[in-house]
């Protein structure tokens, strides 16, 4: 019975080991929930910093600015088309060797370290589970759709959402906005300095209630800007380059031409998944605390689903924001594991601990040390961030040995917040089992 007890405990470390060793093979460093123009430009920077990336890419199709036909208000270009725009920025993170995977994220834990992620593997049609010490939210904003017919065939195609993006396409011609907000009176002015007529088509008897009032009448005093009130858009048809818009009011129907057609009826934040895991305000927009943090530690968010004004540059700044952030939040991180170099160093780590102290005795020649390491790093790495793991070795550092008695090697030492000894292991076994306490 003892020899079968033997085998058993054997077989039951290999299993440890193996389990330590393999249980966060999916962990990075940064996951980055969003494969659009902030989404892949932060994760261009961040590994060009040396940090290893993950971007789930719902596939090229779901970017908004994929769907712009051509934009003018891109840095360093007169005219591009959307298209250009995300694939030349794919193609610089692939070059940067970011890893891209093309997917959903269905569901995330915040409420511990590592976060973990849900994710649907389209490309593999299963689920993937990933770890991340930090992530970036760039999951963007999607505009309300009219539900129109036709609306959706034309969407990049003259049917746009973005008046800083596509206005400029229409530089003396007609075109039509859509809606009864502050947004729709936004983009009603910022067409009439651009466009030869404006048409902006309200549902009801008037704008909103809650509409800005100065905007309004200066809106309503534009001599190019034409109101039409209590208008149900039906449908859109095009007919060469010209939109033809068909309109439902009280007594018939009628139909407008116009060369473009901006829907201006809101957006909604893609931010579902993080509801009740980080602060948002009342239209689903999530809360930034300074820069690109969030309400929890480690996350970041840039792009749309922050902001509310849709522009490519708003989304670059933020990506090189929250991809500086997160090299820092990395970077202290890193610092949980210490190699000790002399004993100054050693007494500064353990004075006013901020953080509960493991302190790991080795030495270069010692098997059970070089088996233990790696297992120990992958734990400290993954508990909670009030842990740090100082690192002496015995043949250059005595005196620090002969300090906590140590006789044999590897030994591992837990001090509490005050520097006291809370506990002591020795050997790999001793050691590993102490291991599977930490969390």
């Amino acid at each position: 019975m003892v020899f079968k007890q033997g085998i058993i405990y054997k077989l039951f470390k290999i299993f440890l080991m193996f389990f330590a060793f393999n249980l966060y093979s999916e962990l990075y460093p940064v996951v980055i929930i969003g494969g659009g123009v902030g989404g892949l430009y932060a994760g261009t920077n961040l590994a060009r910093m040396g940090i290893d990336v993950l971007v789930i890419d719902k596939g090229e199709g779901e970017s908004s600015i994929y769907k712009a036909s051509i934009v003018k208000n891109c840095p360093k270009e007169k005219e591009i088309s959307g298209k250009k725009i995300y694939e030349d920025l794919k193609g610089q993170a692939k070059d940067n060797r970011c890893d891209i995977l093309i997917g959903e994220v269905v569901d995330v834990d915040l409420s511990k370290k590592p976060f973990e992620l849900l994710i649907k593997n389209f490309l593999k049609n299963k689920i993937n589970k990933i770890k991340a010490q930090s992530l970036i939210i760039a999951t963007g904003a999607r505009a309300k759709s009219l539900k129109a017919t036709g609306e959706k065939d034309y969407v990049g195609k003259g049917i746009s959402y973005c008046t800083l993006c596509d206005g400029n396409l229409y530089s003396k011609k007609t075109v039509a906005i859509i809606g009864s907000g502050n947004i729709a009176i936004s983009n009603a002015l910022y067409m009439s300095d651009i466009a030869k007529k404006v048409f902006v088509i309200v549902k009801g008897e008037d704008f909103k209630r809650n509409c800005d009032k100065m905007n309004k009448d200066k809106l309503l005093s534009k001599k190019n800007i034409t109101v039409l009130y209590k208008q149900k858009v039906l449908s859109f048809s095009k007919k060469k380059d010209m939109f033809e818009i068909l309109l439902q009011n009280e007594k018939n129907r009628e139909k407008k031409i116009v060369d473009g057609v901006f829907i201006s009826v809101g957006y909604l934040p893609n931010s579902g998944i993080f509801k009740g895991k980080l602060e948002m305000d009342r239209e689903g927009y999530i809360v930034l605390k300074e820069g690109q943090k969030t309400s929890v530690e480690g996350v970041f968010a840039i792009g749309d689903v922050v902001n509310k004004e849709k522009t490519i540059a708003f989304a670059l700044s933020d990506a090189m924001s929250a991809a500086m952030q997160d090299f820092d939040y990395l970077k202290k991180s890193e610092e949980k594991i210490i190699d000790i170099i002399d004993d100054k160093q050693f007494e500064r780590e353990i004075v006013d601990l901020e953080k509960n102290v493991l302190i790991e005795f080795y030495a270069s020649w010692c098997g059970p040390c070089k088996r233990i390491y790696p297992i120990l790093k992958k734990k400290i790495e993954n508990c909670s961030s009030n842990i740090k793991l100082l690192k002496v070795d015995i043949d250059k550092l005595n005196d620090i040995a002969k300090k906590y008695d140590v006789r044999a090697m590897p030994t591992l030492i837990a001090l509490d917040r005050k520097g006291k000894i809370k506990e002591k292991r020795v050997g790999f076994d001793d050691i590993l089992e102490f291991m599977s306490k930490l969390k």
